[in-house]
């Protein structure tokens, strides 16, 4: 099932020696409320600590799979949450030279994304990137 900005999730059915299961990955609000029994302020704080040092942060579940396909409302029914996954997602040179010339015209350049808000923020000077922009 691909990614759908409507569900928030994209997941994949994999067959392994135990039985079938179904992986989710996803935005961090929409995972928490497909799994059962998780301190969700908890995984908020993980969240926005792993955005804050720059990174791009993803949940990720999985559930046993009843047969060989994805079954959407079998997903809202407590999977389980292995954690989450940040990746690191450095501005590609194209994007930094845009927005350097941009500025050099006097043009303000506004940052909008579909990604957490912490992953939004300016990151700190020690992190070693000038700038987050993404392709």
């Amino acid at each position: 099932m691909p990614f759908d900005c409507r569900h928030r999730f994209m997941a994949v059915l994999s067959e392994g020696p135990d039985s079938p299961r179904i992986h989710v990955k996803g935005a961090l609000e929409r995972v928490l409320r497909m799994c059962a029994g998780l301190d969700a302020a908890h995984w908020h704080d993980r969240a926005e600590a792993m955005a804050r040092r720059g990174f791009r942060v993803l949940a990720l579940a999985e559930w046993p799979a009843a047969g060989a396909v994805i079954d959407v409302a079998v997903l809202d029914q407590g999977l389980s949450f292995p954690g989450l996954v940040g990746l690191i997602d450095p501005p590609c040179p194209k994007a930094v030279a845009a927005v350097a010339e941009c500025r050099a015209a006097g043009i303000r350049v506004k940052r909008i994304t579909g990604d957490h808000a912490g992953c939004a923020r300016p990151l700190p000077p020690r992190s070693g990137w000038k700038t987050r922009i993404r392709c």
